[in-house]
């Protein structure tokens, strides 16, 4: 089942829906009220517009693809300042995975700190794994990403469009 969801907090907003996941609000470590996206699979996309800013993943788990978040279908995500930290998936996109369709995924100014994906035959992306769709990063940085079967440790593209401007 799928279900509406929409959550803002000052200037923090998620217009989604989501398949029976747990949001949390509690303090980030400037003591500042953050709206944290929390457990397996966090946030599962196959269609619409959204934008997430100064958002915290961590800690998520995922039995296949994108841990923090999965994108399928005609998706517009729009992902600004936030934290991808300690998320892993088995196969594919240890923090966020593009798998089907034609989403486009824009990045600004996010971090990618130790994610990773844990299966030998792990396609790729500890980080970030692009199959289908146009995705967009500037001024992202990503650090200790790991992937334990082949391909790239921070960011795997098998197909579809990568643009990096300004990355570490």
């Amino acid at each position: 089942f799928l279900y509406d969801f929409s959550a803002t907090l000052g200037e923090d907003r998620v217009d989604s829906y989501f398949a029976m996941r747990k949001v949390e609000v509690k303090r980030d470590e400037k003591d500042i009220r953050r709206i944290f996206l929390l457990e397996a699979g966090c946030i599962g996309l196959i269609g619409g517009v959204v934008k997430v800013c100064n958002t915290l993943f961590k800690g998520n788990t995922a039995k296949h693809n994108g841990a923090a978040i999965s994108v399928n279908g005609t998706v517009n995500l729009e992902l600004k300042d936030c934290k991808f930290q300690g998320n892993t998936a088995e196969n594919r996109g240890g923090a966020v995975s593009m798998n089907s369709g034609n989403p486009i995924v824009s990045a600004t100014n996010c971090t990618f700190t130790e994610n990773k994906t844990t299966t030998s035959a792990a396609q790729g992306g500890g980080a970030l794994y692009v199959n289908k769709g146009t995705a967009i990063l500037t001024g992202c940085s990503f650090t200790k990403n790991e992937n334990s079967g082949y391909h790239g440790s921070a960011i795997t593209q098998t197909d579809g469009n990568l643009t990096l401007n300004g990355c570490t």
